[in-house]
């Protein structure tokens, strides 16, 4: 039988930033003690030089990073044995990379479906605020999900190969029930906790219990979306949208989205790098068009674009029509009022002041009205109705002067001056 080596697995039951469909496989080998194949001494005693740790290249002034697998805070059995990364030799790594004048650009390239959160945030922020002093890269290559997009996300550049994946951007915690199969061969556990801390050990299942976990994969959640919003400079409304809502998109989604920037190969992030001068950003050019939709979907869209565009028409049409009518029936309304204008007063009284029977201030609200409409048909037609009144109350000053026209002076009153005929 294999020698194994045993070590502690409660590294693991942290919160994950994990694809959920890979953790059951993680957690399987985990369960599987690492065998031996190697020296003990070496395995136990594990550390290594720092490009050990972080398995990197260097081509030119170029650094390639690998970051594979689970990831987790410390080294353990199982980041050796199947090369997994880790939060601290990370962190460690990339920081004397910085402070290597030899190297200019910094690229992580990711296959990891992501890790624990143990560790985590601190590595995004070191990535985050070593902007501007070396060109940072991270490359998707397979899986960049979770805790590792997280990382990802905090460098200048997050360039996607093609077929790769990014995204499940949320928290989970899994716990395995064994209570009624221990039940059954009888083990029970007895638990303990002192009354100052009621909450110390809740049971998952109950409601106390499950409040409290999904308290903290929500705020673990939450500052998830933060993150990626500050290392993206995207809002959070958009993430929450856009990005997968916890599952995964295709590289040229994730393009098309803001998740990633370009969608290439490393050789052509490598070659482009090298054709930079100074400290010039990597911009590459796009040779794929991303289609965010098929056929089918640019089809709707179209139809509900035309759609809104017909009834806005229609919409644009009934309120034309209406301020017709109502023109046409302001229009009437004035001729009408010009018609009455011309009728013969009854009095003397109504001639010399036409406006006394109406309300206080109609006459200048009409007039206020009509200047207001700014229309000078309108215009034009009251004051030709006023010129009409001025030459009706003229004639009929002309006519109460004439000789013989008794009738007419009786009624309407004469002239009756020193200098005036008189009969």
């Amino acid at each position: 039988m294999a020698t194994t080596i045993t070590t502690d697995n409660r590294t693991f039951l942290s919160p994950w930033l994990i694809i959920p469909e890979m953790l059951p496989d993680l957690m399987e080998k985990i369960r599987n003690p690492v065998p031996a194949n190697y020296d003990q001494n070496a395995l136990l005693s594990y550390s290594g030089k720092i490009d050990d740790d972080l398995n990197y290249c260097q081509r030119g002034d170029v650094a390639i990073v690998d970051v594979t697998g689970g990831l987790t805070l410390h080294a353990n059995n199982w980041s050796y044995y199947y090369q997994w990364s880790v939060y601290k030799k990370l962190s460690l790594g990339f920081q004397e990379l910085l402070d290597n004048p030899k190297i200019k650009t910094i690229i992580f390239v990711f296959d990891s479906p992501g890790g624990t959160v143990f560790g985590l945030e601190e590595l995004v922020d070191l990535i985050y605020l070593a902007r501007g002093k070396k060109r940072l890269i991270a490359f998707a290559q397979g899986y960049c999900t979770s805790a590792a997009y997280w990382i990802a996300s905090a460098f200048d550049v997050v360039v996607a190969s093609k077929g790769s994946f990014l995204g499940s951007i949320g928290s989970k915690i899994q716990f395995e029930d064994w209570s009624a199969y221990e039940r059954r061969i009888g083990i029970v556990m007895h638990t303990y906790t002192s009354k100052q801390a009621p909450y110390k050990s809740p049971s998952p299942g109950t409601v106390k219990g499950d409040q409290l976990f999904q308290d903290i994969v929500d705020n673990t959640g939450a500052k998830f979306i933060t993150g990626v919003s500050r290392n993206r400079g995207i809002d959070e409304q958009t993430i929450l949208e856009k990005f997968g809502k916890g599952w995964i998109l295709s590289s040229d989604r994730a393009v098309a989205v803001g998740m990633a920037d370009y969608e290439a190969s490393l050789e052509d992030v490598i070659q482009a790098v090298n054709e930079l001068k100074g400290n010039e950003p990597l911009i590459l050019n796009s040779t794929n068009e991303v289609d965010m939709f098929n056929e089918e979907q640019i089809t709707e869209i179209r139809n509900i674009i035309k759609s809104a565009l017909d009834e806005n028409a229609k919409v644009t049409t009934e309120i034309l029509e209406k301020l017709q009518a109502n023109q046409e029936e302001i229009q009437q309304k004035l001729v009408a009022s010009g018609e009455e204008n011309k009728e013969s007063p009854e009095n003397k009284e109504d001639l010399e002041e036409p406006s006394q029977n109406l309300p206080d201030g109609a006459g200048q609200k009409a007039e206020a009205k009509l200047e207001s409409m700014n229309t000078d048909d309108y215009k034009t037609k009251y004051e030709a109705a006023q010129k009409e009144l001025e030459d009706q109350k003229a004639e009929i000053e002309r006519l109460k002067n004439l000789p013989n026209n008794t009738d007419f002076q009786k009624e309407h009153g004469a002239n009756n001056s020193d200098d005036s005929p008189g009969y």
